[in-house]
């Protein structure tokens, strides 16, 4: 009986052993997943972390920048604007001298001002296009229209293949417009202006981009 007792006690000893071995080792196995897991959920937060700052940073970068720019833009604009100023200014006194040299170069070559005349009178009756015209010019040009106005209806014939008559204009072209004429229907209700400044002022507006170009050239 005591032998089998001690039988039964040493089964059970070996049966409990086992027991809490076993439970051990699932114990082991718990922790070692636990903590598995425990790493993939710290990294998951830490990069979601990096990726919150990030984007916070870029924000209060992107914030901070407007407004660097906007007290920037702010404090340069009375500049630019007077820059720009100064550069319109600088144009006109270019322009105002280029119509001074023009004037003088015309005025000295009489020769060189009555073809000139000639071409924008033929221009201006070839836009008008009707059989009668009036025609105005400055007071000074009036002896030199009595050269023009048959030579520039001759050509006007020739480029059309039918004539015009040339009627003067009471009123006269103010010196300003630097020459050339202006022609009339003659019911003047339709008028082509073809003054030597209008004409001046047309290649300038053509031509604005590139005459900025030369005035203020880009430094690189």
């Amino acid at each position: 009986m005591e032998a089998a007792q001690l039988d039964y006690n040493e089964a059970l000893a070996r049966m409990v052993a086992h027991i809490e071995l076993a439970a051990l080792e699932k114990v082991e196995e718990i922790d070692l997943a636990t903590e598995e897991a425990f790493k993939v959920e710290m990294t998951r937060i830490y990069i979601q972390s990096v990726r919150n700052i990030s984007d916070e940073y870029r924000n209060k970068c992107a914030r901070l920048t407007g407004r660097i720019l906007r007290e920037q833009n702010f404090a340069v604009a009375p500049h630019r604007t007077s820059f720009l100023w100064a550069q319109r200014r600088a144009i006109e006194a270019v322009m105002e001298e280029a119509v001074h040299a023009l004037h003088h170069h015309l005025q000295h070559n009489p020769k060189v001002y009555a073809n000139l005349l000639c071409d924008l009178l033929v221009s201006a009756l070839c836009r008008m296009h009707e059989p009668r015209v009036l025609v105005c010019c400055r007071q000074m040009d009036l002896d030199l229209m009595k050269d023009v106005v048959p030579r520039a209806k001759q050509k006007y014939k020739k480029m059309v293949g039918q004539g015009c008559t040339v009627y003067r204009h009471p009123e006269y072209l103010p010196q300003k417009s630097l020459g050339g004429v202006e022609v009339l229907r003659i019911d003047e209700r339709i008028k082509v202006c073809n003054t030597v400044y209008d004409r001046f002022m047309t290649v300038v507006q053509s031509n604005q981009v590139d005459i900025r170009k030369m005035l203020f050239p880009v430094s690189r």
